[in-house]
């Protein structure tokens, strides 16, 4: 996944996570219509920050941070001062 821009690499963790590899998602769709729930969010979150070799604050482990693409790329973006 190196040379993938951090939308393509968010969009491949978010579809393997919910084991939705053959659906298309769109950037702004909710992912917890996709199967997202509290157990995947975690190994989602770990994915991430294993990728992307980030550390997510307790405070930012909101639900709301991470319900769609869009929304969690953004908030890759900041930890990586892109």
């Amino acid at each position: 996944m190196e040379n993938l821009s951090i939308e393509a690499k968010v969009l491949i963790l978010v579809k393997e996570t919910l084991e939705k590899e053959d659906c298309d998602i769109g950037w702004s769709e909710n992912l917890f219509d996709y199967g997202l729930n509290s157990m995947k969010s975690i190994a989602l979150i770990v994915k991430l920050e294993e990728e992307f070799d980030v550390v997510f604050e307790d405070e930012e482990l909101l639900f709301e941070n991470f319900t769609n693409i869009h929304l969690i790329t953004d908030r890759l973006k900041e930890h990586l001062n892109l």
